[in-house]
């Protein structure tokens, strides 16, 4: 008698138990096919403000701030609207974006009068927006003229002791230059190439400058004193003070001490009137180191005064930008 044997194992219940185990790991890949094909782009807008309150003439500034998961195309509105709505100033932007995206946007309040503003973005995507806001308060600044004090009182003069400065440089080659008890000399070297003199042991070929056959004019010299100064400052003031004419010389040093900028040689200067007035120059550039150096008691007073207003006008900058300190 043959007997039949059946195992746990047996092939006929088989099929049923690798359906059982396939159809969750299907199903889990068809969520998640499901949920990167048809999920929705998230867009995410945000705005940072640099500050909420301004004076008249400040600017507004905020940062707008774009994160997405997906690729967008879209337009952005920035609006400044007044307390009853109304829209003052608008900007657009035209972008495509597809992670991050960061714009710094500004504004000037120079239409706007003092009062409360709404400051609005609006993100336009496929017909569908998206709106965040914050709000500012402008208020009225004092004019510079008006934060100036209507009286402006000076301290009385004290003797001031006016020592060498570290050089006593007058740009002229042809002096050695010294410091004597607070006074700066200047002795004039002979022979010397650059002095205008062509002396016993110069010649056209050692010292063109000085022994040369053409008579220059001063307003030659003065030519070839600015093209010099363009590459060699000192040897210009030079050629400036070899002109005989005083007047003349004055005159081309003083435009050598403005092309260079440079304060120091207007003491090559020999009238004390045309040596203040190159100083005043640099003073009204806000240069008043010389202001002790003019020789004229009313533009040194002037010299003095401009300082003065200068520091008041920083003060009151400073004031502005920092109201709450």
């Amino acid at each position: 008698m043959v007997q039949e044997l059946k195992f746990e194992g047996d092939t006929h219940s088989s099929p049923y138990k690798k359906w059982k185990v396939l159809l969750p790991v299907l199903f889990l890949i068809a969520a998640t096919t499901t949920y990167f094909l048809f999920s929705k782009p998230t867009v995410i807008l945000q705005l940072q403000p640099e500050k909420t309150e301004l004076f008249i003439g400040d600017q507004i500034i905020f940062e707008r701030m774009l994160n997405t998961n997906a690729k967008i195309k879209g337009t952005i509105l920035h609006q400044v609207l007044d307390k009853t709505g109304q829209l003052i100033l608008q900007k657009t932007e035209q972008l495509t974006i597809d992670k991050q995206n960061k714009e710094t946007v500004k504004f000037p309040t120079t239409r706007l009068q003092s009062g409360k503003y709404t400051i609005q973005t609006l993100l336009r995507i496929n017909g569908k927006e998206q709106e965040q806001h914050y709000y500012i308060t402008i208020k009225e600044g004092k004019t510079l003229i008006e934060a100036l004090p209507t009286e402006i009182t000076f301290a009385p003069e004290t003797e001031i002791t006016i020592n060498c400065p570290k050089e006593c440089d007058d740009f002229n080659t042809c002096t050695t230059d010294t410091c004597q008890q607070g006074t700066c000399t200047y002795a004039p070297q002979t022979p010397c190439c650059g002095n205008g003199n062509c002396e016993p042991t110069e010649s056209g070929l050692t010292c063109p400058q000085d022994c040369t056959a053409k008579v220059e004019t001063p307003q030659d010299i003065t030519q070839k004193a600015k093209i010099t100064a363009e590459s060699n400052p000192n040897m210009a003031v030079s050629l400036c003070t070899s002109i005989t004419q005083p007047v003349q010389a004055d005159q081309c040093v003083y435009d050598i001490a403005l092309k260079t900028n440079n304060s120091q040689a207007c003491t090559s200067i020999t009238k004390d009137r045309t040596r203040d007035s190159c100083y005043m120059e640099f003073a009204l550039q806000d240069d008043f180191s010389i202001c002790d150096l003019v020789q004229n008691h009313f533009q040194k007073t002037s010299c003095k005064s401009l300082q003065n207003i200068k520091i008041q006008q920083q003060a009151i900058k400073t004031t502005q930008e920092y109201p709450h300190l």
